[in-house]
């Protein structure tokens, strides 16, 4: 029986500001998430931004616009993946963006919405779950759920300052548009 871990963030200057920034009150998410994308965009090993910025996330958000069904798109979505061995977190982010996708009108942008969002959260578990019971913001696991929370509308608020992503999108404007978006975390 398998079980999954996750990794908690590299010890460096950049990340140990993230870490004081979780427990801190004072601190808004808003910045709190700019120290987040910040960190992560430096980070070798932890740079999820980077691998969204993949042909495959590109190819999956097309999928989802072509079809007007969520059950089509994720037939669609898993066979492309399949055909593509396509493998990874990128992977999974933007198939869990897809089905998110169509919750509310304008399917894109609310791909990208749980896209970035998503990666944010994923970002943030890695490290929140050992603060929890310190002091400051982070006493309970519900302090935890609503920081994680506010990150995630952070990230979303972001999305919606960089506007909508390429509705056909090529491997250079969804790089670009990828790239438009970490700017906006990262302010």
């Amino acid at each position: 029986m398998g079980t999954s871990v996750n990794q908690a963030s590299p010890k460096t200057v950049a990340w140990r500001a993230v870490m004081t920034a979780y427990g801190t009150p004072s601190v808004p998410p808003k910045r709190v998430l700019s120290l987040l994308a910040r960190a992560a965009s430096v980070d070798p090993e932890a740079n999820v931004f980077k691998l969204l910025a993949s042909p495959v996330v590109a190819r999956c958000l097309e999928l989802a616009l072509e079809h007007d069904d969520p059950k089509a798109a994720t037939v669609a979505v898993n066979r492309e993946v399949v055909r593509l061995r396509a493998a990874g977190l990128e992977t999974v982010l933007a198939r869990r963006a897809v089905v998110q996708s169509y919750q509310a009108p304008g399917r894109a942008m609310q791909y990208a919405r749980a896209l970035f969002s998503g990666a944010c959260e994923y970002l943030a578990s890695r490290d929140l779950p050992g603060l929890v019971g310190s002091t400051g913001r982070l006493r309970t696991v519900n302090d935890l759920r609503l920081l994680k929370a506010e990150l995630a509308r952070e990230a979303e608020r972001a999305v919606d300052r960089a506007g909508p992503p390429p509705t056909t999108p090529t491997p250079q404007s969804w790089r670009e548009y990828t790239e438009a978006v970490l700017r906006e975390l990262q302010r």
